[in-house]
């Protein structure tokens, strides 16, 4: 991970955001293989670092093999994305529920 980190080719902007808010974003290089890879390093770095590795969690669905960050105040996020997942298992269990 230290490699890809070493590689980046990296700045801040300042942006606007749809509300007209400003807000610092990181904008990177994607020349090399490396470079592309880079966000993702910096990110799982950040993670592994900073953040509390207790809220990641897998998502229940059982065919989905994603993991998530749990940022909910209660930590209790079960899927993914509910648009996905969530929405698959609520509409299993009112199937199930209708029989």
């Amino acid at each position: 991970m230290n490699r890809y980190l070493a590689v980046a080719n990296s700045y801040k902007k300042l942006v606007t955001d749809e509300q007209g808010s400003l807000r610092i974003t990181r904008i990177y290089a994607s020349q090399t293989p490396a470079q592309w890879l880079e966000p993702m390093a910096d990110l799982a770095a950040s993670l592994l670092a900073e953040k509390d590795f207790n809220l990641v969690r897998e998502c229940e669905h059982p065919e989905c093999t994603l993991w998530f960050f749990d940022r909910t105040k209660a930590h209790r996020r079960r899927w993914c994305s509910m648009a996905l997942c969530g929405n698959r298992a609520k509409v299993a269990r009112f199937r199930q529920q209708q029989k």
